[in-house]
């Protein structure tokens, strides 16, 4: 029966109950009171004893390793916050230099429209200008051919003039020379 116990509190240590079961077995009669059949009032059970001693060694390593996977854990916990803490920085900064960067690019995209906008009514004012000026120009020539054929018609008929009158001085002369 007490290889029974044994057997099942070695069971329950298995199924994560132990900590429960080692408490029970600490506080077990037969472990604190000698055993009444035995050999002498003063014995005890070595056998038990030095299976409690197993499972409390187990136990201890057991708590042991326990310690060091929390420890290692909390250290792994620590060490993810750190990387997500480091990775979410260094994904705002991401974010913030992209959106600095786009609302500078969209600021000089804003002035740029605006210039060509400007620069467009300025070629379209500079456009009108130039067939203004080319129809100024046109007009000029068009008025400066005109008045030179005029004045050249009028230059003509002075010159007629001036033969005319020549002639007839000449003829007169020669009449006046003759009489």
């Amino acid at each position: 029966m007490l290889s029974c116990s044994l057997h099942r509190s070695l069971e329950v240590e298995r199924s994560g109950e132990w900590e429960q079961q080692i408490l029970l077995l600490h506080a077990h009669p037969v472990f604190l009171a000698p055993h009444p059949h035995s050999f002498g009032a003063s014995t005890y059970f070595p056998a038990i004893s030095l299976s409690f001693s197993v499972v409390y060694e187990h136990r201890s390593r057991l708590e042991k390793s326990l310690q060091k996977e929390r420890v290692e854990h909390k250290k792994a916990k620590e060490d993810f916050l750190v990387y997500k803490l480091e990775a979410q920085e260094t994904l705002n900064k991401g974010r913030q230099d992209s959106n600095s960067r786009y609302s500078a690019l969209n600021v000089q995209h804003q002035m740029l429209k605006s210039q060509h906008e400007e620069l467009k009514k300025q070629h379209s004012d500079l456009e009108d200008e130039h067939r203004r000026q080319g129809d100024d120009f046109n007009r000029a020539v068009d008025d400066h051919k005109q008045k030179y054929v005029q004045l050249q018609q009028e230059k003509e008929q002075a010159l007629s003039k001036l033969k005319g009158i020549h002639w007839q001085g000449n003829a007169e002369c020669r009449i006046a020379v003759s009489k």
